[in-house]
């Protein structure tokens, strides 16, 4: 497979920067290096790569290349592919695996860089088919720094896919700063010593815990989405919520204690979610930046449990679980597209809202991975080829500033 990199940002290739870091087979945490002619291998990182001020340096730039051949029976997990303008990347080898620039911290290395990434996987298929596939995604789960736009062609692909953003980066920073709900403007993250723009990233609300966001925006996003909670669960302790997940149904009811219960067709309890302020700790009791990161209460317990909490936790964020999903029409809230972030009685996540308004048509939707559930009900910007012939090519392109 070969992964090219087209450069329309109006620097120059010596200051783009490009770094690949992922697992190998033996789940060891590794890097893309490429020799002379571009062809690339998979190298295990060690803390004594940390030989540049207590840091790695595995970026590559594009002057010095800019199209990297990939072995057909590479195998690269939870991978990453690292976009900086300017400066290389700064990685912090540990024993147990590796940090980039902390997004949030100016006391990290290459804080202050502006860079943004693409997540994917490149191994054999399901059912150790014989071909690698390619797993890919442009994530902005954590922050939106740099308009990278995806061209995904060759291998099984009738046609090409194409993911990522239409809109330059100056405007998703504009419309994020005069978003409607002044507090999401808080959520740029500026520094003056970057000579190539001051604005440096945009943050998910899911990462305001930081001294770095301002108090009052840190409090609004901690509470962002409570009165919401609360009114759901004020309203499925007197009505019953039934989700539907692939051929799973599941049935949802808040108890006395405040605690939504879910059933399944057995009438066995198989997931609970506390109320907000329960205090529960196992599970834990749902808070508003559980539902904005997905995490904790809304990624606790056994696959099935899981499951109903990523719908759970989508439905929320997109504000439609107030809405009984008409499952008739398939998995829970999905056919409710249309009627995402339009919520009058609720907040709306017009981080996600912009994104996604920003973002390129994929089957139909404007594709974007958002926030960590973004997949459920393909609204995200996964896509996936398989090398069958050795043809399969992902074109990364940086637009115009």
């Amino acid at each position: 497979m070969q992964i090219t990199f087209n450069n329309q940002t109006g620097f120059s290739p010596a200051e783009v920067y490009w770094t690949i870091v992922g697992k190998n087979k033996a789940s060891q945490f590794a890097h893309i290096t490429v020799d002379g002619n571009g062809n690339g291998s998979l190298v295990p990182m060690d803390v004594s790569d940390n030989i540049h001020d207590g840091y790695a340096d595995y970026s590559y730039p594009l002057s010095q290349c800019s199209a990297i051949n990939l072995p057909n029976n590479l195998y690269i997990d939870s991978a990453r592919i690292y976009l900086s303008i300017g400066s290389s990347l700064p990685i912090k080898v540990h024993i147990d695996g590796y940090a980039p620039p902390s997004i949030t911290n100016p006391s990290v290395a290459g804080y202050a860089t502006i860079y943004d990434f693409c997540e994917f996987a490149f191994k054999p298929g399901k059912k150790e088919n014989v071909y690698n596939q390619l797993n890919f995604n442009t994530s902005s789960v954590d922050l939106f720094s740099i308009p990278i736009l995806a061209n995904l062609s060759g291998g099984n692909l009738e046609k090409a896919l194409i993911v990522g953003y239409e809109a330059t980066r100056a405007t998703i920073f504009s419309a994020i700063a005069t978003c409607v709900d002044p507090n999401f403007k808080g959520l740029i993250i500026q520094d003056t010593s970057n000579t190539y723009s001051t604005d440096l990233r945009i943050i998910s609300p899911a990462n305001v815990f930081s001294t770095i966001v301002p108090h009052p925006v840190l409090q609004y996003f901690t509470t962002f989405f409570d009165a919401y909670i609360q009114a759901l669960w004020t309203q499925y302790r007197s009505e019953a919520l039934t989700v539907k997940i692939k051929d799973d149904v599941y049935t949802g009811r808040v108890d006395a204690s405040n605690n939504f219960n879910f059933t399944d067709k057995t009438g066995k309890i198989v997931c609970t979610i506390p109320g907000l302020g329960s205090g529960s700790t196992t599970p834990p009791a749902i808070t508003s930046l559980d539902v904005l990161g997905c995490r904790n209460s809304l990624a606790y317990g056994d696959d099935i449990q899981k499951n109903i909490q990523k719908y759970i936790a989508a439905a929320i964020n997109r504000t439609v679980m107030d809405t009984l999903p008409n499952n008739q029409m398939g998995d829970s809230w999905c056919d409710l597209a249309s009627q995402y972030y339009t919520n009058t009685h609720a907040p709306i996540h017009y981080y996600a809202l912009i994104l996604h308004n920003k973002s390129l048509l994929l089957n139909g939707v404007q594709a974007c991975y958002a926030f960590s559930y973004d997949d459920v009900c393909e609204q995200s910007s996964s896509v996936v080829g398989q090398d069958t012939d050795g043809s399969l090519a992902l074109s990364l392109t940086l637009p115009a500033w």
